[in-house]
C-alpha cells in the first residue's frame, strides 16, 4: 500500500460513517486565535473553537481530515525510526455527537478490517485514576471486546491525557493504540509503559469532555467530543513492515523499517544517494559504520529539507526571530548534516551547481505534495540562499571550533566559546550542542543564556552607532577601505564588488567597494532595496549603517 491508496481508503471509510471532510489548516498558527504557539503541532489545534461549541463550516458534527503539522520539541530525536518535524496527522472528530464506543469501534475496524493489521501485534492504553478523573473503565470494557486484558494498560495523566491545546480549553483522557515493532509476538508482561522501545504509537483517541480554566480547574463540559490522531507516515511504515515480515520473515519492524522507508520519502533518498552516498562509500568499508554514522544524517537531511520547503511554501522566510528563527535553525541543521554525509562532488563555491543538486534532491516532493509546485522554484531559491549564507559562516567558524575542541579538557563546553560561535560566526547554540555532544561534552547553558540576555539588553539600550556596542564588530571589517558612496551621482551600480559577507546576531551583512545606498545617520533611516549577487541570488537590503567609513548593508527577507 502506498500513500495515495492510504489517503483514498481514509476518505472512503469516514465518508461511509457520515463524516464530512474538514479542510486542513495552515501550518502557521493564527496568533489571534492562539498567541502561545507558532505552528500547528496536532490535528486538534485548528478545531478548538468547534470543540467548544461553535458550528463547523461543513455544518456537520462529524468531520475528518489529514492535518499538516510541524513539531520541533522532538527535533533531537529526528533520525530514529519514527520521529519527524513535518508530519501529517489523520483524524476524525465528533463535535458533540458520538463518543467512546463508536470511536474505539471504528478505530479498530479501520486498522484491522480496512488496513488488515495483525490484531495479535496490537495493544491499547487507557487513562488511570488521578485527582481529576477516575479510571476509564468504560474504555477498558470496550477494548475487552477486541483485546485480552493483559494488552489493555492503564497509564497516568502524563501519558494518557491530552490537551488543552493552549493554556486553557478542552481536554480529556485518551486511549492510545500501539503496534509491536519489536521482536516476536508480544509477551504477556510487555506494554508501552514498561517496554516502550518495542511498541510504536499509531493512533490516539482523545475523549474531550473536560475544560481547563485559567485557575487550572478542570470541569466537565456540556457536550462530549472526540478528537483522534493517527500518524500518516507511521501507519505507512507499519503496513509496509508487516508485509516485509511475512515476505522476508524478519524478526522486528523496528530493526529493518522506519518512517523514511515509505514512498513519500523515496525520491529524496534516491537523489541523496546519487549525490552523497557514493562519495561516502568510497571511503568506508564497514557497513555498520555506514548505518551508525550516515543513516541518521540521511534521515535528518530528508526530514529537514522537506520541513523547510513546507514552511517556505507558506510564505515563511528564515530570520532572527520567532517562526523565522525556527525555520533558519531547521535549514542550517539540515545543511550541517548534508555536509556530514558529504557533498564532496559539489564545489560549494559554485553556487549554480549547488542550486542544481539541491533542486534535484527536492524535485520528487512535488509528486506527493502538489501545493509545492506553483512556487517551487522561488522556494528553492530561498532555501539555497539560506544554505549559502550558512556555508559562508561555516567556512569562517569550522577551523575555530576544531581549535577550541583541541584545547578542551573536562566535560563542560565553555559558555564563552559557545557565545563566541553564536555571536561572531552565527552558529546556532543548538548546533554547537549537537557538535560537542559527539565529543561527550555539554554546553554550560545557564551561563550562556545569561550572557545572551545581557548582550540583548545592552543592544536594546544602545543608540547612535548600533555596531559599536556589545560585541566588537570591528574584527569583521578590519583593513577594509572606506566605502565609496555614489548616491549623489546615481541610484544604481552594476560594478560594485563584495568585499565582505558576514553574520552577527543572526543577521547577514554585506560590504561593497561602492554603494548607492544611504546609511543611517542622525536619525535618518538607511536606504533599502535589492542586490543581485548572482544569476539566482537576489537579496533584499533592509537597512544600511555606517561603521567608521565602511557601509554595512543588512540583508533580510
Amino acid at each position: 500500500m502506498d500513500s495515495v491508496q492510504l489517503r483514498k481508503m481514509w476518505k472512503e471509510f469516514w465518508e461511509s460513517k457520515d463524516h464530512q471532510m474538514s479542510t486542513p489548516a495552515s501550518l502557521i498558527v493564527n496568533n489571534a486565535d492562539d498567541p502561545t504557539t507558532m505552528f500547528n503541532t496536532a490535528g486538534m489545534q485548528p478545531l478548538v473553537p468547534y470543540l467548544m461549541g461553535k458550528d463547523h463550516p461543513t455544518g456537520s458534527k462529524r468531520v475528518y481530515n489529514i492535518q499538516w503539522c510541524v513539531r520541533t520539541v522532538d527535533i533531537d530525536e529526528v533520525g530514529d525510526i519514527h520521529h519527524l518535524t513535518y508530519f501529517e496527522m489523520m483524524g476524525n472528530r465528533s463535535l458533540g455527537d458520538y463518543f467512546k464506543q463508536e470511536s474505539i469501534n471504528w478505530s479498530w475496524e479501520f486498522l484491522t478490517d480496512v488496513l488488515q493489521l495483525d490484531p495479535a501485534m496490537m495493544c491499547a492504553t487507557i487513562f488511570a485514576w488521578d485527582d481529576d478523573a477516575p479510571l476509564d473503565t468504560e474504555a477498558r470494557d470496550i477494548w475487552l471486546c477486541y483485546l485480552p486484558e493483559h494488552r489493555i494498560t492503564p497509564l497516568d495523566k502524563t501519558e494518557n491525557r491530552r490537551g488543552p491545546a493552549w493554556s486553557t480549553g478542552p481536554c480529556g483522557p485518551d486511549s492510545e493504540i500501539f503496534y509491536r515493532v519489536g521482536t516476536g509476538t508480544p509477551p504477556t508482561d510487555s506494554h508501552p509503559g514498561n517496554d516502550e522501545h518495542n511498541w510504536l504509537e499509531i493512533w490516539n483517541n482523545v475523549f474531550m469532555w473536560y475544560y481547563k480554566d485559567d485557575s487550572g480547574k478542570i470541569a466537565e463540559m456540556e457536550k462530549k467530543n472526540v478528537d483522534t490522531g493517527m500518524w500518516f507516515e507511521r501507519i505507512l511504515m507499519v503496513i509496509k513492515g508487516q508485509q516485509l515480515k511475512k515476505e522476508w520473515k524478519i524478526d522486528a519492524i523496528g530493526w529493518s523499517m522506519s518512517v523514511y522507508d515509505v514512498d513519500i520519502f523515496q525520491s529524496l533518498f534516491d537523489a541523496l544517494s546519487i549525490h552523497t552516498f557514493q562519495s561516502y562509500t568510497e571511503t568506508t568499508s564497514e557497513s555498520s559504520d555506514l548505518n551508525n554514522k550516515v543513516l541518521p544524517s540521511f534521515r535528518i537531511v530528508a526530514d529537514h529539507l522537506k520541513t523547510s520547503l513546507m514552511l517556505i511554501n507558506e510564505w515563511l522566510s528564515p530570520s532572527n526571530e520567532g517562526r523565522g528563527y525556527v525555520l533558519r535553525r531547521i535549514i542550517r541543521r539540515g545543511y550541517y548534516h548534508l555536509k556530514k554525509i558529504s557533498l564532496d562532488n559539489v564545489d560549494r563555491s559554485d553556487q549554480h551547481l549547488l542550486h542544481s543538486k539541491i533542486t534535484d534532491i527536492c524535485n520528487g516532493l512535488q509528486v506527493f505534495y502538489s501545493s509545492l509546485a506553483p512556487s517551487f522554484d522561488q522556494d528553492i531559491k530561498t532555501l539555497i540562499g539560506e544554505m549559502s549564507q550558512f556555508e559562508s559562516a561555516l567556512q569562517r567558524w569550522g577551523n575555530k571550533i576544531d581549535e577550541i575542541l583541541s584545547k578542551h579538557s573536562g566535560k563542560i563546553f565553555s559558555w564563552v566559546d559557545a557565545f563566541l560561535l553564536y555571536d561572531t560566526f552565527g552558529v546556532p547554540v543548538e548546533l554547537t550542542q549537537e557538535i560537542v555532544a559527539a565529543q561527550w561534552l555539554s554546553v554550560d547553558m545557564a551561563w550562556y543564556q545569561a550572557a545572551l540576555n545581557t548582550a540583548k539588553e545592552t543592544s536594546r539600550a544602545g543608540a547612535g552607532d548600533k555596531f559599536a556596542i556589545g560585541i566588537n564588530r570591528a574584527d569583521h571589517i578590519e583593513w577594509l577601505p572606506e566605502t565609496k558612496f555614489i548616491w549623489y551621482e546615481q541610484l544604481e551600480c552594476s560594478e560594485s564588488k563584495v568585499l565582505k559577507d558576514f553574520e552577527v546576531w543572526w543577521s547577514r551583512y554585506l560590504v561593497f567597494d561602492c554603494t548607492p545606498f544611504y546609511a543611517e545617520w542622525w536619525g535618518q533611516k538607511g536606504d533599502s532595496g535589492s542586490v543581485e549577487l548572482d544569476w539566482w541570488d537576489v537579496v533584499q537590503v533592509i537597512d544600511v549603517m555606517k561603521y567608521g567609513g565602511v557601509f554595512l548593508h543588512r540583508v533580510g527577507n
